[in-house]
Formats: C-alpha cells, sequence, structure tokens
C-alpha cells in the first residue's frame, strides 16, 4: 500500500513537523508495512525529521521571493491551473492531452506521479483552508482538486476550517470538501461551519489534533537543552510565553499589533518584578528551511519594551517537536499565542492561557477544559492579560489535573477515531 502525505510545510514551523510526524506514527499504527512519502514545502527539512521519502508539494509558494518573482511566479502558475484543468476536461470527454505536453517543472511532475501512484492521500494541511490565509487557500483548494480527478481514497487529518469572509472562496470550499472521502475536524465550530456553507458527502469526525499524541523527550534532556540556550539554573520557577507577528484580514478590532506587544512585556515584567520568574520566549516558527515567519523578530520587539530584559531568554533555535515538548513540561506556567504551542504545553500537562489569533486556539482551550483562562488578540490590553496571567497562575495546580485528565480522554479518543481507518478504507476500494 502507498500512502501520499500533502500539504506539509517546514519543519522550521514546528506544528507543521509535528503534523507530520504524529500523522506517520498514526499511518504506520494503522497499516503496517505501507509506503509512506510527503509532499511538501520544503521536503528537505520534513525528511531530516521524520526519514521519509519526501518531495516537493504540487503548487510550491514563493514564500520570501522578491516581489517580482512573485509576481512572475503567480502568472506562470495560474496559467499551469488552467491549462491542467482544461486537460481534466478534456479527458472526460474522451480526449487524452500528456501532462508532459503542458508542464515543463521536474517538481510538478513528480508530485503528479506520486499522486497518480498512490493507494490513499492525506492532507495534514490543518487550517489552510480559511480566508484569514487568503493569499494560499486557492492553491490548497486546487491541490485537494487535483487528488480527487485521480478518484484517491482523499482523507483530511484533523482540520480547523474557516472562517470564511468570501463568497467565491465559500462555494469552493463546500464543492472541494465534499468530494473528499474521509474529514477529520479538531474543533466543535468547524463542523457547524462545514454544515453551514453545504459541504455533503465525505465521513465527517470530530476530534483532536494529531500533535496531542506527541512524544517528548526526558525532563534531563529538556534541561540541559536550556542550559545550551543560555538559560542560567537559578531555580527559579519558567514562565513561557509563545508570541508572533500577526496580521490577517477581517479582524474583529483591527489588527492591534502594538496593543499587544505591550500587553505582553506588561505581564512579562510583572511577573518577573512580583513573582520572582525566568520568561522564556519560545519561538515555534522560525525564519529559516522555508518558514516565512519569525517568532525570534516577535520576542525582540517585546523584549525591546520590557523594562526587566534580565529576566526574559529567547529561545531562539529550531527545536524539534518532542525537544519542544520536553521544554515544555519545565514550564510552571505558559501563555501561548501559537496553536501547537499550546496544544504541547497542554499536552504535557502545563497550566496554560492563551491569547487567541484565530477561532481555533478558543476551540482548542475550551476543549482543554480551559476556556476561561483565553482572550481574543484583537482586543488585548495589559490590564486584561495581567488579570488573565494572574488567575491562570493562581489555578495552575487545578489546571494541572484537568489537563491530566481531559489530555488522556482525548488522546485516546483520537487513537481510536483514527483506528476506523481500516474500515472507511476498503469500504472505499472494494
Amino acid at each position: 500500500m502507498k500512502i501520499l502525505i500533502i500539504e506539509a510545510y517546514s519543519a522550521a514551523n514546528i506544528g507543521s513537523g509535528a503534523l507530520v510526524e504524529n500523522s506517520i506514527r498514526l499511518l504506520r499504527k494503522n497499516f503496517p508495512g505501507a509506503d509512506i512519502e510527503v509532499l511538501a514545502q520544503t521536503p528537505e527539512s520534513i525528511h531530516k525529521l521524520t526519514g521519509v521519502p519526501c518531495h516537493y508539494e504540487l503548487i510550491s509558494l514563493p514564500l520570501g521571493q522578491p516581489r517580482m518573482k512573485q509576481v512572475l511566479w503567480l502568472g506562470t502558475t495560474s496559467l499551469w491551473m488552467f491549462v491542467h484543468a482544461l486537460a481534466v476536461l478534456l479527458k472526460r470527454m474522451g480526449i487524452a492531452i500528456p501532462i508532459t505536453l503542458y508542464t515543463f517543472s521536474p517538481r510538478t511532475l513528480m508530485a503528479v506521479k506520486k499522486v497518480s501512484e498512490a493507494d490513499m492521500v492525506v492532507s495534514v494541511g490543518a487550517e489552510r483552508i480559511n480566508d484569514n490565509f487568503y493569499k494560499a487557500i486557492i492553491f490548497s483548494l486546487y491541490m485537494l482538486w487535483m487528488v480527487q480527478t485521480y478518484g484517491k481514497f482523499l482523507v483530511l487529518f484533523p482540520q480547523t476550517i474557516g472562517p470564511f469572509h468570501f463568497k467565491l472562496t465559500r462555494l469552493l470550499s463546500a464543492r472541494v470538501l465534499s468530494g473528499c472521502d474521509l474529514v477529520f475536524l479538531r474543533d466543535r465550530k468547524s463542523y457547524d461551519i462545514i454544515k453551514t456553507i453545504g459541504v455533503n458527502g465525505p465521513v465527517i469526525v470530530n476530534t483532536c489534533d494529531v500533535a496531542v499524541l506527541q512524544p517528548a523527550i526526558n525532563a534531563s534532556s529538556a534541561k540541559s537543552l536550556l542550559s545550551e540556550a543560555g538559560v542560567p539554573e537559578d531555580g527559579k520557577p519558567l514562565v513561557g510565553m509563545s508570541v508572533m507577528q500577526w496580521s490577517y484580514v477581517k479582524a474583529e478590532g483591527g489588527s492591534g499589533y502594538k496593543e499587544y506587544k505591550q500587553a505582553i512585556a506588561a505581564t512579562a515584567d510583572e511577573f518577573i518584578a512580583r513573582k520572582g520568574v525566568r520568561v522564556l520566549f519560545i519561538a515555534t516558527n522560525i525564519l529559516t528551511e522555508g518558514c516565512r515567519e519569525d517568532d525570534v523578530a516577535a520576542a525582540q520587539d517585546i523584549m525591546e519594551l520590557m523594562e526587566h530584559k534580565e529576566g526574559a531568554t529567547i529561545l531562539d533555535r529550531v527545536y524539534t517537536p518532542s525537544q519542544m515538548k520536553g521544554i515544555m513540561g519545565l514550564l510552571e506556567l505558559c501563555l501561548v499565542t501559537r496553536m501547537h504551542a499550546c496544544i504541547f504545553s497542554t499536552g504535557i500537562f502545563t497550566p496554560t492561557a492563551s491569547i487567541n489569533y484565530q477561532f481555533k486556539l478558543q476551540e482548542y482551550m475550551t476543549l482543554m477544559g480551559l476556556g476561561d483562562y483565553t482572550v481574543d488578540i484583537d482586543v488585548v490590553t495589559p490590564e486584561k492579560l495581567l488579570a488573565l496571567m494572574e488567575s491562570a497562575w493562581q489555578d495552575r495546580a487545578k489546571n494541572r489535573e484537568v489537563l491530566k485528565r481531559i489530555i488522556t480522554s482525548w488522546a485516546a479518543n483520537l487513537e481510536a477515531e483514527m483506528a476506523k481507518l481500516l474500515d472507511y478504507y476498503p469500504r472505499k476500494t472494494k
């Protein structure tokens, strides 16, 4: 059996790395002996993390390229998409046009070849089908549609779907999602959205993100990593802060990045001065290996606003998912903006508060029993964040026990739901 994982990104985005790593683990458990390969934005980084054969995505975005190259890429890629869609239509009419006649990129030909050879195709895009990423959604939908034209068994591993602000993407998403065979969702709101936009056809399963199953290195190894990063071994409680530079369309109160930075800086200063903690700024997106976002720069922006800089350290290297989760296990409390930073911290039972930059984070925190310890990013202020963190600090012992119970339950749910792949797949192929 051949399984192809698509819509991977880069291991420098730790969330993407965790999605691929744990998806491979689940697929190997349920389909022993299957050949697994991956299509990724930066295949070399995913291969280094997982060891499986990796190739470029069908449509590799020109991230970080000069504007002129991006414009040229958009023109040539749009033309290829149009010609390929026309070739698909003509084939249905009995007129076959070889793909090599209009496709000149070896990367594109390899991606198509891998799709054509696969028995099952699994998307780990997780959050590409929404209008907050309006520059990429069309290309993601096209990839899924292309897989469907080959008649492959198409599975979406746990996803967040929506929000949708535009009628066109809503209609296209409904059509493409309806053509999938199996859609796993990682929050209740996504289920409500896909029903609202009229998705019919696939089996829909409500569960949680596959990174909940992420293993962690032991505490001793995690302490060694912090020592290497220059974190003093002074016995002070550690408070983690996962931060990000952010902007997106249709923010409720406008994209208040300035207020966001001020709120985190004030909170970090307060905890350093009043509670004697050491703050660790935790970067889960590093500007390397094809990752286009830079959490280190966001941490540096915030550090500039702080009075007690001596009490904070920026973890500015790429860690593996298991290393990052192990580090999270050393924390007394964690404030997160990134989704997978939240999954790692809660997954190792670290009390967590969140600043929600999309509804997926609020939904996850609610799922974990921590819905009272969140604030939306477009309304965050120093006063609100300080009050939130004070509450999370006071309740941390209780919330650690809550997480032990809930994480264990959801991990078991995810394993059980994924085991049903064995039932769904033969049903399609017989």
